[in-house]
């Protein structure tokens, strides 16, 4: 719909957002309460526009040539939206500007700040509307104009959500699933985006500045009018993707990134800074006490393997198969076990501080002594594991189940359990303070001489779990109207 002609039209409440409006005759246009969300308005002109309550997040008004003739001039924003809006191509001489609502990342025209009356808007609770502790509850939520910045987003699927004018700015949204997601109008600075899934996603307007997009999936991504100023886009992958009018300043990439056809004969291609990739490092090859930190193994076969004492730092082992596999004091600090089959692996003593094992099969494996504070195991399958002696200071085994695990002097202090689902669990002389247990399930659970001290216990079933007089429970806690077996012994 470029250049089209829209001379004093009446567009009042008209939902007019994403369309392309490069070149418009704007003249007399009014948008008074009109949806423009991701509108692409490049070189249009006009005189005495009127955007007043108009939805302008993300919407792009820009004029790429300074020597451009045409103008336009908006007359009315009052009580407009304006978040990630990029307003720099407009002229506000006179302009109604009072009630209208921005962020930090909306763009006014060169030396100019946010006019008397500007307001910044208000964002909404996102805890309120999904469970980021639950993997897919925020897939596909309406999560627009709400604050997530610098929250650890990491692994988050929010596939198909609708992010629009959401402030993310420093969040860690590393290898996040956020295919076809709307993020018109957002800001992203600063965040961690390296290896994020961002195909087909919706970027128009966004603010991209300085974030890390190293080796980001961004193919047949919008990003019209995104500033990408400083941004990392080394090994990126943009095949496809829309890139008009988007800010290069400063921006870095590889010569392992991937552009749109036709890309590098654009004047943009010389204002990026285009360096050697690293050279690979050699294949790792899994096996006792090998060192491959960082290493790629994604859904690799290694059932029965041995891999003691070596050191898997960092590395990816999402989707692999490590049934039967003997991990003992392996050190797999802030690795990536997403999905993993840990089927009676044995991984006694080994380190897996931070390390992400969301959703494991952990199925009667050995993890006595195992470090694993502050690791992920939500939704992790822990029939008859043996977490005996183990650190879990810290660590989420939040909506983790299995009858039968062994957590016999494990420490889980400050660690949280919500919803999960430990009934016949042996806890006893387990280090349980301030852990958060709310709506936890410890049926038939042993916690002789466990210490539950300042434990959240809302909601958690405790009907026939036993403990002795030296279990320690939160002050104010009735045990026995919980439906607990108090054993007492005797001198």
């Amino acid at each position: 719909m470029g250049s089209v002609n829209l001379r004093a039209a009446d567009l009042t409440g008209v939902d007019v957002s994403y369309s392309d409006l490069t070149a418009a005759n704007l003249w007399y246009t009014d948008f008074a309460n009109a949806d423009l969300t991701g509108a692409i308005l490049t070189d249009a002109s006009g005189w005495n526009v009127d955007m007043a309550g108009a939805d302008l997040t993300g919407a792009v008004l820009t004029r790429p040539s300074p020597y451009d003739p045409r103008f336009l001039h908006v007359s009315d924003i009052s009580g407009a939206d304006l978040t990630g809006a990029d307003l720099t191509g407009v002229d506000f001489s006179n302009a109604r500007t009072y009630g209208a609502r921005q962020q930090a990342w909306t763009r006014w025209p060169s030396a100019m700040e946010a006019p008397e009356g500007v307001v910044s808007r208000a964002l909404a609770d996102a805890d309120a509307v999904c469970d980021f502790s639950s993997f897919n509850d925020c897939q596909a939520a309406d999560l627009n104009h709400v604050d997530l910045a610098a929250r650890n987003l990491e692994f988050a699927n929010l596939s198909r959500a609708n992010l629009a004018g959401a402030n993310l700015t420093s969040a860690d949204l590393t290898r996040a699933r956020m295919t076809s997601t709307a993020l018109t109008g957002a800001s992203l600075s600063g965040a961690q985006l390296d290896w994020a899934n961002l195909s087909r996603a919706t970027l128009v307007g966004s603010d991209l500045t300085g974030a890390n997009l190293a080796y980001a999936d961004m193919s047949r991504a919008d990003l019209t009018g995104a500033n990408l100023a400083g941004a990392d886009l080394a090994g990126a992958d943009l095949t496809s993707a829309r890139l008009t009018s988007v800010t290069w300043t400063g921006t870095t990439a590889d010569t392992d990134t991937k552009w749109p056809t036709g890309f590098r004969l654009t004047p943009a291609w010389w204002l990026i800074t285009i360096v050697a990739a690293p050279t690979p490092p050699a294949p790792c090859v899994p096996a006792a006490s090998a060192s491959c930190p960082a290493a790629n193994l994604k859904g690799v076969s290694l059932a029965g393997v041995d891999l003691s004492d070596s050191a898997f730092v960092d590395a990816v082992f999402s989707l692999a198969d490590l049934r039967s596999a003997t991990l003992d004091r392996a050190d797999f600090t802030n690795a990536k076990l997403w999905n993993t089959n840990l089927r009676r692996a044995s991984a006694r003593a080994a380190d897996f501080t931070g390390a992400s094992l969301l959703g494991a099969e952990m199925r009667r494996a050995d993890f006595a002594d195992a470090v694993l504070t502050r690791a992920d195991l939500g939704y992790s399958d822990l029939y008859r594991t043996n977490l005996n002696g183990a650190e879990l200071s810290g660590a989420s085994l939040n909506y983790a189940s299995g009858r039968w695990t062994n957590l016999l002097g494990a420490d889980l202090s400050s660690a949280s359990l919500v919803e999960a689902k430990l009934s016949w669990a042996s806890l006893n002389s387990a280090t349980l303070a301030n852990a958060d247990l709310t709506n936890a399930d410890l049926k038939r659970a042993n916690l002789s001489g466990a210490d539950l001290t300042g434990a959240t216990l809302t909601g958690a079933t405790l009907t026939g779990a036993f403990a002795s007089s030296t279990t320690t429970w939160p002050a104010g806690f009735d045990p026995l109207a919980a439906g607990v077996v108090t054993w007492i012994t005797g001198k």
